[in-house]
């Protein structure tokens, strides 16, 4: 439960555009820029901050959505007198208007109590997790600069015909470190005979996992491909999708895709994965392409996940392809992101 705050709630919008510094390896991403907005929410004394950034593509609403309901938030402070009981229904139509919201509400709550946020979440969170890079395309792979770096889990974008995705990602382990491990990502490529031939294709390459192999993904044809292989499958985007977010019992995949901006918040996407969890399913946090509030946001989540003893790298080292960001984002170093004790967010606009 959130404290109580007194006083008259005020929203304020702080409109971004971010620009990429090369261009994102894959067409949910197509503009060159990332738009959002940066909320401030303010309750008698107390303040917190939040970041909005859709992409309907990956399962939230529209900008032009989410732009009507902050204003409408906005407009009237007594639009948010019962915000904490209209989350649940917010997370469902606007997530990334919920996710603003309520990650400015446990900012404050947890710089209230002069908490780091990952502690207000869960107390045994932890303060490091390890974050995977994300390399590009395997054809035109930035290899080097991210093992020079520290990283030994990489994400690559996989797509095309199965034969010439599962070469090239085969041309990339020739200089692999032995500790290395690739994750890869087909944003639902392949019908159900292409993404098993790609997967027989690296069954012995050190390829950790694979998300979204299918175009047109449904339980029974994602629990005959997992038999078929022994590497490790998730959802992503296709989640919602399936409504099949809250109900792992019946989810026939070890691992899973969690993004806080889909999902509503950081408190509800901790409560995914810890139902992901009692169920035998792996959770991974990753990233919208949001700003750096935002990843800072998705990062303490992150924190908060491998104090429930989650034990896997997330994405969360993408703050590096945006430019002009009004923040600095999470320390990562050698493979690695690490948080403050600073209070709540630990940042601010």
């Amino acid at each position: 439960m959130f404290p109580f705050f007194p006083g008259l709630a005020r929203l304020e919008l702080q409109p971004y555009r971010l620009r990429f510094k090369q261009p994102w390896p894959a067409s949910n991403v197509a503009d060159g820029e990332r738009k959002g907005w940066v909320v401030k929410l303010s309750l008698g004394p107390h303040r917190g901050w939040g970041d909005c950034a859709p992409l309907p593509q990956a399962g939230t609403e529209s900008h032009s959505q989410a732009e009507k309901a902050l204003a409408r938030l906005a407009e009237n402070p007594r639009n948010l007198a019962d915000l904490t009981h209209r989350l649940p229904r917010l997370a469902l139509e606007r997530p990334a208007v919920a996710c603003a919201l309520e990650t400015a509400l446990l900012d404050m709550a947890a710089r209230t109590e002069r908490q780091p946020l990952r502690r207000w979440l869960l107390p045994a969170a932890a303060d490091a997790v390890e974050v995977n890079a994300m390399t590009g395309r395997p054809e035109k792979p930035n290899l080097k600069a991210a093992l020079a770096a520290g990283f030994r889990v990489l994400k690559f974008k996989v797509n095309g015909p199965p034969t010439e995705a599962a070469r090239n990602v085969n041309g990339l382990c020739a200089g692999l470190p032995e500790d290395a491990r690739l994750r890869l990502d087909a944003n639902g490529a392949w019908n159900f005979q292409q993404a098993l031939a790609f997967l027989n294709a690296i069954e012995d390459l050190p390829v950790e996992m694979v998300e979204e192999p299918l175009r047109q993904p449904d339980l029974e044809q994602l629990r005959r491909l997992q038999e078929e292989s022994g590497i490790a499958l998730a959802l992503d985007e296709s989640l919602k999708r399936l409504e099949k977010e809250t109900d792992f019992n019946t989810y026939p995949l070890p691992r899973v895709v969690l993004k806080p901006m889909i999902h509503g918040g950081p408190k509800r996407t901790l409560e995914l994965a810890r139902q992901a969890l009692e169920a035998g399913v792996v959770p991974v946090i990753t990233s919208t392409l949001e700003s750096a509030l935002g990843l800072h946001a998705a990062a303490q989540l992150a924190c908060a996940v491998e104090g429930l003893n989650a034990g896997v790298a997330h994405g969360l080292a993408t703050g590096q392809w945006l430019t002009n960001d009004s923040l600095p984002p999470p320390r990562i170093e050698r493979g690695k992101l690490y948080l403050t004790n600073a209070p709540g967010l630990g940042v601010a606009p």
